[in-house]
C-alpha cells in the first residue's frame, strides 16, 4: 500500500488528480489479490491516461486540419488531406477497439471471476465447496435440496480472483420455496464467467435445464465412491481431483487475462466508446464529401470532450466524487 500513500501525497501537493488514476487508488485499496493489485497500480500509474492523451492529441491535430480548411479555405491545401484525414481517423478508432476489446476480461479482474459449482441434487457441490473453503461454509445432507440458496466462497488462485458459486440442486421439483432456489442456481449458472458440472459417475447424466457450454469443466462426482480415480473426476470429500480441477480453472482464466483490455470500468468504457461513436460520424461525413465542415469540426469536439471525461482533466468535483463513492468517506 506504499504506491497509493505516494500517490496520494503527489497528487495532493501538485493539485493535480486525474480521475481515472483516482478509480485505479480506489482499486488498488480494495484489490485482494496479487493480480488486482498489479491492474490498479496500472490505471494508477497513468497506463489509460497516458492513452487517452495520445489519441486526444490525434484528434486534435485532425480538427486543426479542418479549422485550416474552414478558416483558409482561399488557400491552397494538400489535395489529398481528407483522404489522410479519413484514414488517421481509422487507424484511431481501431486503436480503440483494441483497447476496449478485453474490457469484460479487466473487469472480471477487479471484481473477481465466477465459477458456477452446478449439478443434481446430493451429487456433492456443497462438500466440494466445502473442501475449497477449508471449513464448513455450506450444510450437507443426504436429504436432497438442502441448498436452496447461492453460497460464495472467495479463492485466491495464484493472484487470480475466484469466487466459487454453490448453487441449489437442479430437478423438477413442487416445493415452492425448493424451485425459487433452483430458478436462481440457473441463472447464475447462465451468468458464471465458468461452470464445474458434477455429474453422475454411473449415469454421466447432465442436470436437466443448463445447456452445456463448450468451456464448461464437466466432472465425475464422488470418485471417492466410485473409485475411478481418472483426470475427469472429483471428491470435495477427500480432494481427490481437486488440484487438477483448479489447475483447469487457472490455465482457462490465464488465457483470458492474456487479452485483458485497457478499461476495467463501465464508465471509462462507455465514454470512450462515445467518442468512438462520433468518429464514426466524421467518417461517415469525410466518405460521403459532406459539404458541412463546420458540424465535423463539432463531431470531433464531442469526440474530444468524451475522452477528456475519461480523465477528468483536473475537474475536482468529479474527482471528489469518485472519492466518496469508492472509498467510503463521509458516510
Amino acid at each position: 500500500m506504499a504506491e497509493a500513500g505516494e500517490f496520494t501525497r503527489q497528487a495532493l501537493t501538485n493539485q493535480r488528480i486525474d480521475l481515472a488514476q483516482t478509480e485505479g487508488l480506489g482499486d488498488l485499496l480494495s484489490a485482494e489479490t496479487k493480480m488486482q493489485q498489479q491492474q490498479a497500480l496500472n490505471l494508477m500509474g497513468g497506463r489509460l491516461s497516458k492513452k487517452c492523451e495520445e489519441w486526444h492529441s490525434i484528434i486534435l491535430n485532425n480538427l486543426s486540419m479542418i479549422t485550416a480548411s474552414i478558416d483558409f479555405s482561399d488557400e491552397e491545401l494538400p489535395d489529398n488531406i481528407l483522404e489522410e484525414f479519413s484514414t488517421k481517423l481509422r487507424d484511431l478508432v481501431r486503436d480503440m477497439e483494441a483497447a476496449l476489446s478485453g474490457h469484460q476480461t479487466a473487469e472480471r479482474l477487479r471484481n473477481g471471476f465466477q465459477v458456477a459449482i452446478v449439478g443434481e441434487p446430493n451429487i456433492g457441490k456443497s462438500t466440494l465447496l466445502n473442501f475449497l473453503a477449508g471449513r464448513d461454509v455450506a450444510l450437507t445432507s443426504e436429504i436432497a435440496g438442502t441448498t436452496r440458496d447461492v453460497i460464495e466462497v472467495s479463492v485466491d488462485l495464484d493472484g487470480i480472483p475466484i469466487t466459487f458459486l454453490d448453487t441449489a440442486g437442479i430437478r423438477d421439483t413442487e416445493d415452492v420455496i425448493e424451485g425459487l432456489g433452483i430458478e436462481r442456481a440457473l441463472t447464475k449458472a447462465d451468468q458464471a464467467d465458468l461452470r464445474v458440472v458434477l455429474v453422475d459417475p454411473t449415469s454421466e447424466r447432465k442436470p436437466g435445464g443448463v445447456t452445456i457450454r463448450s468451456d464448461d469443466i464437466i466432472l465425475h462426482a464422488k470418485s471417492d465412491i466410485s473409485n475411478r480415480g481418472d483426470s475427469n473426476s472429483v471428491s470435495g470429500l477427500t480432494g481427490d481431483g481437486v488440484d487438477h480441477l483448479l489447475s483447469q480453472v487457472k490455465f482457462i482464466f490465464a488465457d483470458r487475462l492474456s487479452n485483458i483490455g485497457l478499461t476495467a470500468h463501465e464508465r471509462q468504457r462507455s465514454l470512450i466508446i462515445e467518442c468512438m461513436s462520433h468518429l464514426h460520424n466524421v467518417i461517415a461525413m469525410v466518405d460521403h464529401n459532406f459539404e458541412e465542415v463546420e458540424l465535423v469540426a463539432e463531431e470531433l469536439r464531442a469526440s474530444m470532450i468524451a475522452l477528456d471525461e475519461v480523465v477528468g482533466k483536473f475537474n475536482i468535483e468529479s474527482v471528489l466524487g469518485v472519492i466518496f463513492s469508492s472509498f467510503c468517506l463521509g458516510k
